[in-house]
Formats: structure tokens, sequence, C-alpha cells
């Protein structure tokens, strides 16, 4: 998939780009995925947003724990 010009992209938009690779792989993306080209925004969109590949995979799961988080019931805590 070749990277496409995205303007105003939302966290939460790459963040669900992420979340689409790390199912289509079966594993965390890697910046060489990234650079294959495997997702619709380029590793340089998440290093200018999170200031490195490093803080977007970091960003991206605190917020996926969170959100995880949010929705548990009473009796899975």
């Amino acid at each position: 998939m070749e990277p496409t010009l995205h303007r105003n992209i939302t966290d939460k938009e790459m963040f669900e780009e992420l979340e689409r690779l790390w199912t289509l792989l079966g594993r965390q993306p890697t910046t060489t995925d990234m650079k294959k080209g495997l997702s619709i925004f380029s590793l340089q969109s998440y290093v200018r947003r999170f200031g490195g590949w490093r803080n977007a995979l970091q960003a991206f799961i605190a917020v996926s724990y969170t959100h995880l988080r949010a929705h548990e019931t009473p009796e899975h805590l």
C-alpha cells in the first residue's frame, strides 16, 4: 500500500491504522514494515506527530490500554 498525502490526520486515524497493521501482521509493526509501504500513513508522519516511532507505539499502546480499561466491568478488576 503506497502512503498517500493526507492533511489534518487525527491521532485516532493514525492509531486505527497501527491497529490494522498490527492485526494484519500478527505482531507489532516495525519501521521496516512502514518503509515497505504497508501503511496508508508514512513512517515520517508518525515520527513527526509523536517524536519517533517508539513514541508512536507507546502512545498507541497507552490509548489502547486506557480504552480497554474503560470498557471493563467491575468483576473483571
